[in-house]
């Protein structure tokens, strides 16, 4: 079920489904049934179609979107989970570290891999029983990107790295394991957040690339969104901003490298 992805244009829901033994190898295609439906359904809406693909009617789907049950995971911040509380929801954050949002009684520290399929009990860090009896409304997720994104590719060189390359390796088969259980799980709504990854690594196709700066914000950092049961975002800028950049010389080359000031600041 890690095919699920939308690959949206904005006016129809496209899904892409793939052999299992294909998987990694990022090797794609569409179903026959899905196409025929999809031939007679070219007329209906965007819900309808929806509706089809998750097995549920229109008017359950007209239901929801209030109070909603939204877990949003590998999230220490708690912005989105606070963002979701300010409108109403029913949202955790989880994490393996303690909350530094200033919200421990919506927050779970451990594991989030056994809550991904709901119908589960956990504790939040005030020491607070909790219960989801069915699936989460919404799942959001932003799993490490350490061994995942294309900028860390130079790390895998076994001739120049040796043993720690070889090891990062198997890191990485980790990351994309745990990536991909997001993905599988049993809920009608999920996003996945990640810097761009590469493609020898079988990850599934994005939904879209956005950036900050398309949102009110000043910086620019390139962020894959993986959509399941949910539009993509529609950008209120188009034009790139110019930035402040932290300037260095490297000790070993001598020569001059830069990185945004935003992001110098927070590393």
């Amino acid at each position: 079920r890690g095919d699920r992805f939308n690959a949206t244009d904005g006016q129809t829901e496209r899904s892409a489904y793939h052999d299992k033994h294909s998987y990694r190898s990022g090797m794609f295609r569409e179903g026959a049934m899905f196409r025929k439906v999809k031939q007679r359904a070219m007329h209906d809406t965007y819900k309808h179609i929806r509706a089809w693909r998750e097995g549920v009617s229109v008017q359950e789907e007209k239901k929801k979107g209030q109070n909603m049950k939204v877990l949003v995971a590998c999230e220490e911040s708690q912005r989105a989970c606070i963002a979701f509380r300010e409108r109403g929801h029913e949202a955790y954050s989880c994490d393996i570290q303690p909350c530094s949002g200033g919200h421990p009684e919506w927050h779970i520290m451990g594991d989030v891999l056994p809550l991904l399929n709901g119908r589960c009990e956990f504790l939040t860090m005030d020491g607070e029983k909790h219960r989801i009896d069915g699936r989460w409304d919404m799942i959001v997720a932003n799993p490490p990107c350490t061994y995942l994104t294309v900028t860390g590719n130079r790390w895998f060189n076994v001739d120049r790295y040796g043993e720690k390359a070889i090891q990062r390796g198997r890191d990485r088969e980790d990351a994309i394991s745990f990536f991909i259980k997001f993905a599988d799980a049993d809920c009608r709504k999920i996003a996945i957040e990640n810097p761009v990854a590469s493609s020898i690594y079988g990850l599934p196709k994005y939904s879209q690339i956005i950036q900050p700066y398309q949102f009110g914000h000043s910086a620019t950092k390139k962020t894959c969104l993986w959509l399941i049961g949910l539009p993509l975002l529609q950008p209120e800028n188009w034009e790139k901003p110019e930035t402040e950049r932290y300037q260095w010389r490297d000790k070993k080359t001598g020569k001059i490298k830069s990185m945004p000031l935003w992001y110098a600041e927070a590393w």
